[in-house]
């Protein structure tokens, strides 16, 4: 027979304490007293049949099933949240939160999210940065705008931008650019774990012969960017990406020679939960948006 699955007051009351490690403390969050809290959870508990917490003179932890039911509890009731508020808020009232990648995040959403802003002035954004892969959570946004190659088989994925890369470098620098090889003469900025860089751009127009120019380094292509606008030397990027410098006479590609990429930036979200209303808007937004 199944257990009975318990009062809502109940699982509430387990996450806070679970969550915090600390009666006193889930009291205070849930507006109740320490003895109500305890008692809750003695109630939880006989009503599964095991203990959830181990209780110290000064502390408690969670069992060994405490843990593996905190998970669960805690995906039902966000689950319950965001299903409650897709049905009975306006959307005017809605929160996405979006892990975006550092790099998408500075040069692509930031000059265009005022647009977004403006066209749903009611919707809170909570955006995350985050890098690499292993820097996306899972569970905590419902959205995510990230860089690669599109293998995650876990996930609902859109490519948003071209992959092609080509250089790019201040308007004095592309003045004394005008055949491929020129490249040479000025530092170029790589980006770290980039797949397609320097070396197979250099490699495809058959440079990689050459003498060895000097090569600098940097885990975010934000900083690669920033680096070519203050004249520091020659990065590789997408067009859509620098459109804003480009825009702003900061930046100008001095060839028309692209290297095609393995990777791109996608938008992805997971496929075994349903987005809420504020995150659909956006998704729809934002695809409009790089068409």
């Amino acid at each position: 027979m199944p257990v009975k699955l318990p009062p809502l007051n109940w699982l509430r009351t387990f996450e806070v304490a679970a969550r915090e490690l600390n009666f006193t403390v889930a009291a205070r969050e849930l507006n109740m007293t320490q003895s109500a809290v305890s008692q809750q959870i003695r109630l939880l508990e006989d009503n599964l049949g095991e203990p959830l917490f181990n209780r110290m003179p000064r502390q408690i932890s969670l069992t060994k099933r405490g843990r593996a039911y905190l998970p669960v509890v805690q995906g039902a009731l966000q689950e319950l949240q965001r299903g409650t508020s897709d049905i009975f808020s306006p959307l005017k009232d809605g929160e996405v939160t979006i892990e975006v990648n550092t790099a998408f995040g500075i040069l692509w959403l930031a000059p265009r999210i005022k647009k977004f802003t403006d066209e749903y002035p009611g919707l809170s954004l909570r955006i995350i940065n985050a890098n690499w892969d292993s820097e996306f959570t899972a569970g905590t946004a419902e959205l995510s705008l990230r860089h690669g190659t599109g293998d995650w088989p876990e996930l609902d994925f859109t490519r948003l931008i071209t992959p092609r890369l080509r250089p790019y470098c201040s308007p004095q620098m592309a003045a004394e650019i005008n055949r491929t090889a020129d490249v040479l003469n000025w530092p170029l900025l790589n980006v770290i774990g980039n797949q397609q860089n320097w070396h197979a751009w250099l490699a495809q127009y058959g440079l990689q012969h050459e003498e060895q120019p000097l090569i600098h380094k940097m885990d975010s292509a934000a900083t690669t960017v920033a680096m070519a606008v203050a004249d520091c030397g020659i990065c590789l990027s997408y067009d859509e990406i620098v459109a804003p410098q480009v825009a702003a006479g900061q930046l100008v590609a001095p060839l028309e020679d692209y290297v095609g990429s393995t990777e791109s930036y996608y938008l992805t979200h997971r496929q075994d939960s349903p987005l809420s209303k504020a995150a659909k808007v956006f998704k729809a937004w934002l695809l409009e948006a790089v068409s």
